[in-house]
């Protein structure tokens, strides 16, 4: 009996020992850690590291990454597998983001931050002239620019609606210098206009006093005496590529409009079409398309109020973006006119010039570029 209760006792002892080996060998699943909730505005890099994950009784063998939009939709950053990666999302709202570590015997764990996104702003830019300059005496003009995280992609300069300088740039921040001498006295308006690539813009004006200095010389105003109703102003800003043709026109006096000369009057085109539909990038917009189907809503517009003639208090049908003013524009506007005649120094006819520089030429991916 004693040889009996000694065995039952071994056997017991050699169970408990096994399963105390068992429960101490047991594997554990990583620490996983995504890092901390982050803000950031649109269309800025986030910075994602999973370097504060560890594993208690092993090695982390793997981690990878996902992101959930703020619409459900599934995406992944630069190098999903990497500690340490980057996304930069572009429209606002709460991103989730999951980082799923794996340990050398093959638990898993995840671990999730959350990202929200805010509005961005676009481009900012501060201008710096001189306040009074003498006439045709050559004044430096300076542009700060910051991208806002995105680089800017263009700068173009503007007196009195007439460009005078181009340059392209693909940086997030820079400052940027054009020199121009005034031929005329009196109070003149100094404009730069950004874009980043994005397309989003940013302007600055100020007003300068052009006096008569040492250049002497009787006032001229011949240069500022453009008016929209007697001929062609550019205020509104049209390009000519001169490798391929193509011609666009960009906002210039920042109404937020583009206008062209159809019929002898000025007409707002995002009256009649979509002008969005003719972005080009850059703050440019197809003018040969645009203009082409303006053309046809002012037609459609002028046949609709034909036909409603007999009577007399029917509308015409309301613009394209429901103003029901008809086909009659702002008399106060001050956009460009594509066609038309005079001799106003801001101004063009309807012939492409004999120079194909403008004043101050025109780099980057237009060149020299045909200036109407």
């Amino acid at each position: 009996m004693r040889t009996v209760g000694i065995v039952v006792a071994l056997a017991v002892l050699a169970v408990a020992t096994t399963a105390g080996i068992a429960a101490a060998t047991e594997n554990r699943p990583p620490l996983t850690d995504a890092g901390l909730d982050q803000t950031v505005a649109a269309n800025t890099t986030v910075y994602l590291d999973a370097n504060g994950s560890r594993d208690p009784d092993g090695t982390i063998t793997r981690v990878e990454w996902s992101i959930q939009t703020p619409g459900g939709n599934a995406t992944a950053p630069a190098c999903p597998t990497c500690r340490q990666t980057e996304f930069r999302p572009d429209g606002t709202g709460r991103y989730a983001v999951t980082v799923r570590a794996t340990d050398d015997d093959g638990a898993t764990r995840a671990d999730t931050l959350y990202v929200t996104v805010t509005p961005s702003n676009g481009p900012t830019v501060s201008l710096t002239a001189p306040h009074t300059i003498d006439r045709r005496s050559d004044v430096r003009l300076t542009a700060t620019v910051a991208g806002d995280d995105v680089p800017i992609s263009t700068v173009d300069w503007l007196v009195d609606g007439h460009p005078t300088n181009h340059t392209s740039l693909s940086r997030e921040n820079a400052t940027v210098n054009a020199t121009h001498s005034f031929d005329a006295t009196g109070s003149r308006t100094v404009r730069v206009v950004v874009y980043d690539q994005l397309g989003r813009r940013g302007t600055a004006t100020e007003s300068v006093q052009v006096v008569n200095g040492t250049g002497g010389g009787g006032a001229d105003t011949s240069s500022n005496n453009c008016h929209f109703w007697e001929q062609n102003c550019l205020t509104d800003v049209t390009f000519r590529n001169v490798n391929t043709g193509e011609r666009t026109i960009m906002d210039g006096n920042g109404d937020g409009k583009i206008t062209l000369w159809i019929d002898g009057q000025p007409r707002d085109a995002g009256n009649y079409v979509d002008t969005e539909e003719y972005a080009v990038g850059g703050g440019r917009y197809d003018l040969d398309r645009l203009r082409k189907d303006t053309i046809t809503g002012v037609e459609e517009r002028q046949q609709q109020k034909q036909e409603s003639s007999s009577d007399s208090s029917s509308p015409d049908g309301g613009d394209y973006n429901g103003d029901s003013s008809g086909d009659s524009e702002d008399s106060n506007s001050t956009d460009t006119s594509e066609t038309g005649a005079g001799t106003c120094h801001y101004c063009t006819g309807g012939n492409e010039p004999s120079n194909s520089e403008p004043n101050g030429g025109f780099t980057g991916g237009y060149g020299a570029g045909n200036l109407y």
